[in-house]
């Protein structure tokens, strides 16, 4: 298996500095806008070749149950499209409602798999906290063609947001609020990687899928942004098969702020098939082929057979 192509489309990466009560409001809008962006899904598409086989599943936290946070809320969205039929399971703080993990085997283009995760906290006498939440993705990919070798594109659409307010703590554990958004595949080689780091104690961190191996921020605290469309595309052999999702989330959400403060993420990602295009013209014909071949010609034999007996 080969990877020929893997391209980031309209990239969005921000690091902005509003005021702290224009902040909390601007989030909200901006979240609507970016989860939008991220998770776009086709109406209708045809049906694939089905000599490829795809399988995939989404969960909220493969090691574990996700707990409950402290003076915060957070909630979740598991995505399956599947023959262009949408099923979605929920989480709302700690309780999951619909079937963990979300599993199924796409047919058609513009089916996959999505996660959506969002958390935010604050009080004016309490400090606020949450554990860290995942989402994981797993696809699995196999040719089972025994001559054909295929073209499979795959699209990743992400969107995410951190903010905490514009303000460098001297006093206290300080607020910050994180997000992760990456794709590997099993063998841990990297697809995408984006982190967003919103912290008024040790300054922020902006490493934008466009350029995971630097950091974009500075300042501390306030509102950070990373969006894109990322297309990989493979090449499968005969009864070669790609599996991607390692060990490592590919979606995390982490964040806290002391009493009288705010922190606020969100991210979204959707993995969806683009293309699945046959790339060699099959010569010599399937197994299955072959097989109701010599079934024609051992009816055609006995046919003759019977005749010239009688």
């Amino acid at each position: 298996m080969k990877t020929i192509e893997s391209t980031l489309s309209n990239p969005q990466a921000s690091a902005g500095k509003p005021s702290f009560k224009r902040l909390r409001f601007g989030v909200s809008a901006l979240v609507l806008a970016i989860s939008g962006l991220g998770m776009a899904q086709p109406v209708a598409a045809a049906v694939f070749n089905p000599f490829i086989n795809i399988t995939g599943k989404v969960e909220f936290d493969s090691l574990g149950t996700p707990t409950l946070p402290t003076n915060a809320t957070q909630n979740g969205e598991l995505i399956r499209v599947v023959g262009g039929a949408t099923t979605t399971t929920s989480l709302i703080n700690d309780q999951i409602v619909g079937d963990d993990p979300l599993s199924g085997n796409l047919s058609n283009i513009g089916d996959g798999f999505g996660i959506k995760l969002h958390a935010e906290g604050g009080s004016k006498d309490e400090p606020s906290f949450m554990s860290s939440l995942f989402g994981d993705l797993a696809l699995s990919i196999k040719n089972s063609s025994a001559v054909d070798t295929f073209l499979v594109s795959l699209k990743f659409d992400f969107s995410h947001l951190v903010a905490a307010p514009e303000t460098k703590t001297i006093k206290g554990n300080g607020d910050f609020a994180q997000s992760i958004v990456q794709l590997h595949k099993k063998d841990n080689s990297e697809l995408l990687f984006s982190k967003l780091i919103s912290d008024t104690v040790f300054g922020n961190e902006a490493r934008p899928a466009s350029a995971p191996d630097q950091n974009t921020a500075s300042g501390y605290g306030g509102k950070l942004v990373d969006s894109g469309s990322r297309l990989l595309t493979f090449i499968l052999h005969p009864g070669e098969l790609l599996e991607l999702g390692d060990d490592s989330p590919e979606l995390t959400l982490f964040g806290g702020a002391d009493p009288g403060a705010f922190f606020l993420a969100d991210t979204s990602a959707f993995l969806s098939v683009a293309e699945v295009t046959r790339q060699t013209t099959n010569t010599v014909p399937e197994p299955e082929t072959l097989l109701l071949m010599a079934i024609g010609l051992l009816s055609f034999a006995l046919s003759k057979r019977r005749a010239s007996t009688c």
